[in-house]
Formats: structure tokens, sequence, C-alpha cells
């Protein structure tokens, strides 16, 4: 139920900066003979509910979803999402224990998904060209447990549609700060002409409100993207008619300058963290990072003034004692990712030491 709420959060934390409303649709795992399922519903549901009385968020039916959609829209409009590992140190099947961000856009000409770091989409969808395929067959090969696809498999050539083949496509992105903003540039060597070609910008040093872009262009346009669980602002800048050869693209844009947040942690080689802004207040999801760890207690020393907690899956709070805070780690599923709220990651980071094999 938390990592739902934490998701929650983040899409609303996106939506005040999307052009666009999101349309949501939310399936309900309906156990009745379950009871931590049904709970579990009811609390996900009962949050949706509270957070609607005061944010922009509404409650539809699929078929007035549909009516308002299509009264408004003669194609699909453009939606965004930057999407943070909130399942982080959680693992089962192919999930490994950290997944890097992710940003994801979609709109009638195509779709995209960059992961961090990446200027080049992982995978990329134009949906301007026609495609016919026949229907996708068993793919036996790439598949594993139940029919799910082994993600490591898929390739350009093996979805359908099929995806752009980018071999033979390199690109960077730089940003440069300027006295009222920062201007992005991208660099593309392509071997093969491309109609679109979407580039991620990662880490602006800008606010997202009141960012302006000065000068537009039919070959080059930029997306804002935000994050929704640390404001950090990110973008993708859409490329047009790309030829084969070098190709460069000049974003200017005007803003107020801000530092990028690291939401990650790493203390030592043992224990690792993502951390999520909700409401204001620092949230640190913490795992044990190394495989051969099979018990240990991660040791805080209280900043003054601070109010810390430790979450355990199995719904138990701690508090600190005598300034000190302990989270226990032992490879149960009550301990496999706790919830620690009141530090930051870069606090936990200052005052947070693991001793190995310590006591529950």
């Amino acid at each position: 139920c938390d990592r739902f709420q934490a998701t929650v959060d983040l899409w609303l934390g996106e939506s005040r900066h999307q052009r666009e409303p999101m349309f949501l649709f939310i399936g309900l795992e309906n156990f009745r003979d379950l009871a931590d399922w049904d709970q579990a519903n009811t609390l996900g549901v009962n949050y949706l509910r509270e957070q609607a009385k005061d944010k922009k968020l509404v409650f539809a039916s699929g078929a007035d979803i549909t009516d308002y959609f299509t009264r408004h829209y003669a194609k699909q409009p453009e939606n965004w999402f930057y999407w943070p590992d909130i399942y982080c140190g959680y693992q089962a099947a192919y999930k490994p224990r950290r997944l890097p961000d992710r940003i994801e856009l979609s709109n009638a000409d195509f779709h995209s998904l960059h992961e961090w770091g990446s200027a080049l989409p992982r995978f990329f969808w134009d949906f301007t060209r026609p495609w016919s395929e026949p229907l996708w067959d068993n793919q036996a090969a790439i598949r594993k447990n139940f029919g799910l696809c082994n993600p490591d498999l898929l390739t350009a050539d093996n979805c359908v549609p099929r995806m752009v083949n980018l071999d033979g496509v390199q690109a960077v992105a730089t940003v440069k700060p300027t006295a009222d903003g920062a201007q992005i540039q991208i660099e593309i060597e392509s071997s093969k002409p491309l109609g679109s070609l979407p580039v991620a910008v990662w880490n602006i040093p800008l606010q997202a409100a009141g960012l302006n872009v000065t000068k537009t262009s039919d070959k080059a346009r930029f997306v804002p993207i935000v994050d929704g669980s640390t404001e950090n602002l990110h973008g993708l800048v859409v490329c047009k008619n790309i030829s084969p050869g070098k190709t460069t693209r000049f974003i200017p844009i005007q803003g107020v300058s801000r530092d990028p947040i690291d939401p990650t942690l790493q203390i030592g080689a043992q224990v690792a963290g993502r951390m999520f802004l909700r409401n204001g207040v620092p949230c640190v999801y913490v795992w044990l990072a190394t495989k051969d760890a099979t018990r240990g207690s991660l040791k805080i020393n209280m900043p003054k003034g601070k109010k810390v907690t430790v979450h355990y899956n199995n719904g138990k709070i701690r508090e600190a004692r005598n300034g000190e805070l302990t989270v226990n780690f032992d490879r149960t599923w009550s301990t496999e990712s706790p919830l620690i709220t009141g530090l930051t990651s870069a606090e936990l980071a200052k005052s947070a030491k693991f001793e190995s094999g310590a006591g529950k």
C-alpha cells in the first residue's frame, strides 16, 4: 500500500506539469478469500479518495473517459511519465533490486522510453510508419515463467509493432548554463535518415516552474519532464528530419537556477537506497546491496531536531532511542526494503553506518 501511495503522489506531482490530462486505468486484484488483499484494495482506494478532496483528481467510468477523449481530441494527446523505481529493493523474477529511472513519452506519432543517463531511447516505436505484422506468435525463445517475456531478450525486431532500429545512430546531449537559463545542444550522428528522434536530457539545473523556451523551431522542440519525486527537471528534445551524417540542434531555455537533488543512496558496499519527497517529507527506501550479506543493521545517529522513523513491510514502525535509530536487515520479507522517513539521502549518508551481522 505504501508503494502504491508513493506512485499516486508521483502521478499527482507530475500531472501539475502536463499540458494534457493524464488518463489512468487502475486494476485491483480482488481476492475475496484473502483479507489482506481486500484490506490493501480498500486502503489504496481510500488514499485516492483522500487525495481527490484537494487535488485535481477525478474518478470516472471507462465509458465516460472514452466519451471525454473522443469529444476533446482528434488524435492521441501527448503525455509523459517520469518513472523512478517505486519497488526499489524488492526482487522477483527478472526484477533487479534497482532499476534505472526512466522517461516515457507517448503521442500520436511515437512512443519512446529512455533509461537514466542515455540520450537515445531504449524503445522507440514510430507510429507514423505503416506496419503490417502477423499476430505475435508464442516467441518461446524469449518467454519463461508463465509466458512472461525476458526483457533482456527483447529486440527491435521481435516486437509488434517493430521498434525503430537505432543501430548506427549516436546522440549526445549537453546543457550549458546561461545568464537567464541554459542552452541545450543535441549532436546526432546517424547512418540513416530518421523522420523524428527523441533525445533525452538529464538533470537540467533549472526550476521546472516558470520555464520558458525562448526560440522555437520546426526542426526540434523541447518537452520538459519533471521527476515527481524530487522536482528535478529533465527533458526530451524531439528532433525532426534527421539526415545521414552529423546533425546539431540548439534549444535555448529560460528559468531560475536550481541544483538537481541526488535521490540515490550508497552506504559503503552494503546498503543502497532511493529517496522520494512526499508532501515535502523525505522518504528513503533502503536495502542490502550485496548478495553475500545475510544480516546486518544500519545505525543512524539522529541529527538534532529531526523526527525519524523506520517502517517495515509488515507494518511495524520503530523510532529512534537515545539519539540512535537501528534499521535491521535479515533477508526476510519484512526487512527486505524498509522505509526511513525524515532524512534525505544526503543526510542518511552522513549519519548512518552499517554493521554486518548485527542482531535482529
